[in-house]
């Protein structure tokens, strides 16, 4: 993990802990395991301390739903925002959208749990009849500065955009199509100070709608293709990062 985003104090901090740890026998690589993973948990705490009090839009939900995954991961997907389960559970795409997404990425041999995940959006809003309602250009706009928050430390070398919405939150453009700028690698916006490449493609929602019909099928496939085509990008940009790995306590 490049740590030079954390203090010195933290460092120095489990130093004497790393030296105790190995005079009661316990391994350096599980030690260091369990290290990254404190600062894993840190660093998506930062995240969650700059977006707790937020009110710069008109989303006023009290239960806003931060990015989850491995912040050492090449790969960042960006949904839109969260819908209902997402805020139930305050994960990111775990509703029937993140299932769509995770079946993708199990197809590809790409454990979710390897990669970072989050959205555009961290809070949402649902009408009379609880039905979700997707962010608008304003609530994408307020909420770039906490992506950004991210982006910053997660490093990514690729991100994958998912939607209209994740999009224009990566390239700082409202006007820019799904439809013309999906399946091509571009760049994320220089105001993230971090030189990843962008591919887009279609959110699972827009799937989910056309139903069990040949114009589902075609999107399915594109959409496959987008996500093929971004793991590929940074699976050549990081070929040390295994994205098939499971947590140790999983091999017990």
């Amino acid at each position: 993990m490049d740590r030079y985003l954390f203090p010195e104090s933290i460092e120095e901090l489990y130093k004497p802990l790393d030296i105790q740890l190995r005079g009661n026998g316990f391994k350096e690589e599980s030690i260091q395991g369990a290290i990254d993973s404190v600062h894993e948990c840190w660093g998506q705490a930062v995240m969650l301390k700059k977006y707790s009090k937020c009110s710069k839009c008109s989303l006023t939900c009290d239960r806003k739903v931060p990015g989850i995954g491995n912040i050492d991961s090449p790969l960042m997907i960006v949904g839109e925002g969260p819908a209902a389960t997402e805020v139930a559970m305050r994960m990111p795409l775990v509703g029937v959208c993140g299932l769509t997404l995770t079946m993708m990425l199990n197809k590809l041999g790409i454990s979710r749990n390897r990669v970072y995940i989050t959205n555009a959006v961290k809070c949402t809003r649902f009408d009379e009849n609880g039905k979700w309602q997707n962010p608008d250009e304003h609530q994408v706009a307020a909420c770039i500065e906490h992506l950004l928050a991210e982006i910053q430390v997660v490093q990514p070398k690729v991100v994958l955009a998912l939607g209209t919405k994740a999009m224009w939150a990566l390239l700082f453009d409202f006007k820019a199509k799904i439809s013309e700028q999906r399946g091509k690698v571009l760049k994320i916006h220089p105001d993230y100070e971090v030189d990843a490449k962008l591919v887009c493609t279609y959110h699972p929602s827009y799937l989910l709608r056309q139903g069990n019909t040949p114009k589902a099928q075609e999107i399915k496939k594109i959409m496959f293709n987008d996500i093929y085509g971004a793991v590929e990008l940074a699976k050549r940009a990081a070929p040390y990062y295994d994205f098939n790995k499971k947590p140790l306590f999983l091999n017990k």
